[in-house]
């Protein structure tokens, strides 16, 4: 996949958090839409179709994996094949296995490196 050109979404109810890394993917070139929930987010992606979604793991009210779950059986989701990225401040020794068990297709530790951020996208 290209790291530039992509229309992304972005999901964390930090919204310094959710700025910063905004600003990381636009500086490489793509288009960032924002949520600061998972609600917000489920009704974004029923609107808008989008190339790639991170989202932050621990959020209030609906955390990062039920989001997921929920927006993956909306049946009038426009991303229900749309690569999903965990972002995370826990720092686990099996991250990987336990966000792509979860449903993911990949995660990033926060704070988010642009070259991490970078290897990530083309991989996926």
């Amino acid at each position: 996949m290209i790291t530039k050109g992509l229309e992304v979404l972005v999901v964390d109810d930090n919204g310094m958090n959710r700025k910063l890394f905004a600003m990381l993917l636009k500086k490489m070139g793509n288009a960032v839409d924002e949520a600061d929930s998972g609600a917000e987010c489920l009704k974004m992606v029923c609107r808008d179709r989008y190339d790639l979604i991170f989202m932050d793991h621990m959020m209030p009210e609906m955390d990062g994996i039920e989001t997921l779950n929920r927006m993956k059986a909306l049946e009038q989701s426009l991303n229900r094949g749309t690569p999903v990225v965990a972002l995370t401040a826990n720092d686990m020794n099996n991250g990987k296995e336990f966000y792509l068990d979860a449903g993911f297709n990949g995660y990033l530790e926060k704070p988010v490196l642009p070259q991490k951020l970078e290897e990530l996208i083309q991989v996926l």
